[in-house]
């Protein structure tokens, strides 16, 4: 019983990484932010910096954003927590750009859109501590040349 058990887990994941692997390969559109200030992407610290992102949608409709800090040339990854479509965009959804909640002690990544009516993600932001005002702070992004 076991080893059927076994058997059927590991075509489940097989089957898994076969479809999400295609999803991530689709031609991705590559931007690059320079952020002023240090920020959060779920409990994970970034750094100010230069930064090239991209999103990848996966079947299922998952985003997975990828940073990497041009200083360092390090890649990390964060997956999405929905996807937000262009209609539902509070204002010009065309425009490429991170938007941040910010707090007085820190800022996190609320949204990323990359414009050309793709869909937006959205993150699970920092929630304000008692007596703390929040802000928006926006970080446009560029076209990325090609490597």
């Amino acid at each position: 019983m076991k080893n059927v058990t076994y058997r059927s887990m590991m075509l489940v994941a097989a089957a898994l990484a076969a479809s999400v692997a295609p999803a991530l390969a689709q031609g991705e559109t590559r931007m690059k932010a320079e952020v002023p200030f240090a920020f959060r992407i779920g409990t994970t610290e970034y750094p100010a910096g230069s930064y090239v992102t991209s999103v990848n949608v996966t079947i299922g409709g998952t985003g997975i954003l990828r940073l990497v800090n041009e200083a360092t040339g390090e890649p990390r990854y964060a997956m999405a927590t929905a996807p937000i479509s262009t209609q539902s965009a509070s204002s010009r959804p065309g425009e490429p750009r991170l938007m941040f909640r910010c707090a007085e002690s820190e800022c996190s990544l609320a949204q990323v859109w990359l414009g050309n009516s793709q869909p937006g993600v959205m993150f699970r932001p920092a929630t304000a501590k008692s007596g703390e005002t929040m802000k928006l702070a926006v970080v446009r992004l560029l076209p990325a040349s090609a490597d």
